[in-house]
């Protein structure tokens, strides 16, 4: 997690973090799924529509302005307006 209003910072930051925790499981014999984790963005700049890019030993993670977690879906602002809408309709 990270807050900055330069998102190429935070891009940054975030790319040493992902980095710092691939060489933590690479020192525990773990392997990360880079076809199962995402990368998202959560903020209340309305105009913004930031697709950061995360790479974890040359291969770059999927980006989804959409996820889930645990099937709650997550929208820009976790306001949780689209798991509500979801609910809701079903």
């Amino acid at each position: 997690m990270c807050a900055d209003g330069d998102w190429q910072a935070v891009e940054g930051v975030l790319n040493k973090a992902v980095t710092t925790v691939g060489g933590y499981l690479q020192t525990c014999k773990l392997k990360l799924s880079t076809t199962k984790t995402v990368s998202a963005v959560f903020h209340l700049n309305k105009e913004a529509k930031c697709e950061l890019k995360f790479n974890l030993k040359n291969e770059t993670l999927s980006f989804y302005s959409k996820p889930k977690y645990l099937e709650v879906m997550l929208d820009r602002t976790l306001m949780y307006c689209r798991h509500i809408s979801h609910l809701a309709k079903s």
